[in-house]
């Protein structure tokens, strides 16, 4: 401890001030001087009620006069917790979260017991029995029970009472003969506590989250691509860690005006405003991947897009100007979702698969050691393409005739059904002003008989076309995806069956498998061709 100065002593002596000395450093004492202050000139009222401490938890229990607040209290004591005050409560507001109760000077320590006049709580139960202030956490208010009101009975929703403008957690308990308050004090208490911890622990374990995370950005940058689907109707765009994980997925419109020419600047902004949004640096982002309906060549060029209007697109390049030299790729759409449901789909733990996406038409991806068969032309992997009926009379859209797509597409297997119909006089669920592949293959499941030709005839096709192709790629697995898919394992039961019969030896136990990933293939896909 410092001496003052004898000019202070002087000046104080002089002005008749008085010199206050003290152990305590400057900070903490002037810490001390604030938190006393805060205290002793905090905003007070008195409320009629009784505060005991019950397991550390400051309970104010409060209701009309007579009601047993304080027959509760005095069970409470005798069950071991304290009392801080009886009939009236002096509560002062000492910050924005905590409300502190005492009792006046004249009644501490002291219960009042209609019937048997004041007692003394200190001298009865000993000193551990009392206390002389504690912090508000629940309020109990006690009523008459009331046959036409309802009460709590599940606990979901919180209710609350506002003292001094801090809210408080509020029961409200119905009296009734026979009821143990004492009992359902030190549960709601027990209670009120548990859920508090379990926010506190909840909070804590975010603030441990966000601070190994943020360790983790600044020790190791995480990395990250997206995934770019580009369709005739909309965009679909996925964000990805580089181990695959799906943080985020939204879409665009597809401006195909003007020969297409908005669409790389609208994905281009769109990935860059993502990145803008969730913080990535350009040095954390692995590479772009884009799937696009049409042959692609080197991972980088299209040769045409017909839905897009594009003709021949150096689209890496463009698209990499665009994303100030973000490393792109690019396959076609369905080799990519092919790429997809190995990476996280049906196929996932594989590296060599077959996919065939049956929609309008028929897509197909082939994949051999994990990467995409593309061949010399862009052309692998067009399945659909396949001639598997050479007596068809009917040109496909790619101007051959008797393409698995003829036959084993929606499309397909509408016309295939039109044509057994017309040479079947069976009765069946069937209806031609009703009739698409949903309704067949409803059909079939319900044992219709016709609907069995049409599902035998189509699965003949895909599962032949299967069998031939496997001779070739021997795919650990292969993928059956697209709108088609929607009916089910009685597709794959159908498919399997002929595929069996006419696969190669060494090929007959391949599972043929749905796809798991449905709309997002492609964007997991896409992902997947900037990633290792």
């Amino acid at each position: 401890m410092t001496e003052p100065d004898e000019d202070m002593l002087d000046m104080g002596r002089k002005y008749n001030v008085p010199i206050l000395v003290t152990e305590k450093t400057t900070s903490n004492f002037m810490a001390e001087i604030i938190r006393w202050l805060n205290v002793q000139l905090a905003p007070c009222i008195s409320i009629h009620g009784v505060l005991v401490d019950v397991y550390g938890e400051g309970v104010l229990i409060m209701g009309e006069s007579g009601i047993g607040k304080s027959e509760a209290a005095l069970e409470l004591i005798k069950r071991g917790h304290r009392l801080v005050s009886d009939d009236v409560v002096e509560i002062s507001k000492v910050s924005d979260v905590e409300l502190v109760g005492t009792a006046p000077d004249i009644t501490r320590h002291f219960i009042e017991l209609r019937g048997i006049g004041i007692i003394d709580v200190k001298t009865l139960f000993g000193v551990e029995s009392v206390k002389n202030t504690q912090s508000i956490d629940l309020v109990i208010k006690l009523e008459e029970w009331s046959r036409d009101k309802e009460y709590d009975r599940l606990g979901l929703k919180e209710e609350y009472t506002e003292i001094l403008g801090n809210k408080v957690v509020c029961h409200s308990l119905p009296i009734r003969p026979g009821r143990n308050l004492a009992v359902i004090v030190e549960s709601a208490a027990v209670n009120h506590r548990q859920k508090r911890w379990d926010i506190m622990r909840h909070r804590n374990c975010i603030t441990v989250y966000r601070r190994t995370w943020q360790k983790r950005r600044r020790t190791k940058k995480m990395s990250y691509c997206f995934g770019i689907d580009i369709g005739g109707t909309t965009v679909k765009c996925g964000l990805f860690t580089t181990e695959g994980v799906l943080l985020e997925k939204w879409e665009i419109k597809t401006r195909t005006e003007e020969n297409g020419k908005a669409i790389l600047p609208d994905v281009a902004e769109t990935i860059l405003k993502k990145m803008e949004e969730k913080g990535i640096e350009k040095t954390e982002v692995t590479g772009v991947g884009v799937g696009v309906p049409g042959p692609v060549v080197k991972e980088r060029e299209v040769q045409v897009a017909v839905n897009l209007h594009w003709g021949y697109t150096m689209l890496a390049d463009d698209l990499e100007k665009l994303l100030d030299q973000i490393p792109v790729k690019v396959g076609n759409d369905a080799n990519v979702a092919a790429l997809g449901e190995m990476w996280k789909g049906g196929g996932e733990g594989t590296k060599n698969l077959i996919m065939a996406t049956l929609g309008t038409g028929v897509g197909g991806g082939i994949i051999v050691d994990g990467k995409i068969v593309t061949g010399a032309h862009g052309a692998g992997g067009e399945i659909g393409h396949a001639c598997v009926e050479p007596e068809e009379t009917e040109s496909c859209n790619c101007g051959n005739k008797g393409c698995l797509e003829q036959m084993a597409s929606a499309t397909g297997i509408v016309r295939i059904g039109k044509k057994i119909m017309a040479e079947n006089t069976a009765e069946t669920k069937l209806h031609l002003d009703n009739f698409s592949a949903k309704t067949i293959f409803d059909a079939y499941k319900e044992g219709d008989s016709v609907a069995k030709q049409i599902v035998d005839k189509f699965a003949e096709y895909l599962g032949t076309a299967l069998a031939i192709f496997t001779c070739v790629v021997d795919p650990e697995v292969i993928v059956i995806g697209g709108g088609v898919s929607k009916a089910g394992q009685p597709l794959i039961d159908a498919v399997a069956g002929y595929y069996k019969e006419h696969a190669f030896i060494s090929c007959k136990g391949t599972p043929i498998v749905l796809a798991k990933l449905d709309n997002d293939a492609g964007i997991y896909g896409a992902a997947k061709l900037v990633v290792a």
